[in-house]
């Protein structure tokens, strides 16, 4: 991001999920924009492929499959995702039309989805992806209209005529009822005059760029799927414990051990990958030691 001029450029973590990275992109190309969304989930991608390749086993196979998973989910082209973004970038900034069908069928299908699923969360992001689809479709109309003055990419840029052409703008994006709301809001204003200005002068990448990029994209979900073949373990067996009578598949080789902790009752049953199954007496000795370390 600070390569490609992005200003404003910060990390920020978010908790049991990893890390983001964010900035502002006012004037940088579209396909420097798209190269930035792929060097998010690719390099995970690429690390687990290598440990995949390498064998590994225990923690590292557990840490492959955690890059694999969640990386190779980013770069489904579904928005906020970093591949749908980077579907909007190379291919729905082509046709603002197509944009509003891809995010409307998307949204449709996370409610049907999470519902069939009984993901009710789900339910909630995808419904307010519909309840957005107005705002966004009047958004990328304005931004059209603006195209022809051929304003400039940076906002320090703009002559005082220009920046009252964009202020008019804002408003026609925002519904009559809530301008009262707006017109003390001089923040989220400009807001929607950056997001507007962007719109109107970023042009789609060229058709050369565009097919590497969707290439490189490609690639990406090919790695995933052949590191997942290499993580995920080829051969598995069952366990049935000898007195409860259950049955549950573990990775790898079953092997029996005594334990030293005096809180286990009997035998443990492992496998080379870290998969443990053992009979505790005291829960409480056990969330201590797990918490302990």
């Amino acid at each position: 991001m600070r390569a490609f001029g992005y200003s404003d450029v910060r990390i920020f973590f978010i908790p049991l999920f990893g890390a983001a990275a964010s900035g502002r992109r006012l004037g940088v190309a579209r396909w420097k924009q798209a190269l930035v969304l792929l060097l998010g989930p690719l390099p995970g991608i690429i690390a687990g492929l290598i440990l995949g390749v390498l064998g590994v086993t225990d923690w590292a196979n557990t840490l492959a499959l955690m890059l694999i998973v969640v990386n190779a989910l980013n770069l489904l082209p579904i928005e906020p995702l970093d591949g749908g973004q980077l579907f909007s970038v190379l291919l729905y900034s082509r046709n603002r039309h197509l944009e509003i069908i891809i995010r409307a069928i998307t949204a449709v299908g996370i409610v049907g989805a999470s519902i069939f699923y009984g993901q009710w969360i789900f339910v909630v992001i995808g419904a307010f992806m519909l309840l957005s689809l107005g705002a966004r479709k009047r958004q990328l109309a304005e931004a059209e209209k603006l195209r022809p003055l051929e304003l400039p990419a940076d906002p320090h840029a703009l002559s005082d005529e220009q920046r009252r052409a964009l202020f008019r703008s804002i408003w026609n994006t925002i519904p009559v009822g809530l301008h009262a709301k707006w017109r003390g809001s001089p923040k989220t204003q400009s807001q929607m005059m950056e997001t507007l200005l962007d719109g109107a002068t970023t042009r789609a990448p060229s058709a050369g760029a565009t097919a590497g990029l969707l290439a490189t994209w490609l690639f990406g979900l090919v790695a995933a799927a052949m590191a997942l073949f290499l993580a995920v373990p080829a051969h598995w067996e069952t366990f049935t414990h000898p007195t409860a009578g259950f049955t549950v598949e573990m990775p790898g080789n079953i092997k029996e051990e005594t334990s030293p902790q005096t809180f286990v009752t009997s035998k443990v049953w492992s496998s080379e990958y870290l998969a443990l199954w053992m009979d505790v007496s005291e829960p409480g000795l056990w969330l201590s030691f797990t918490r302990d370390g």
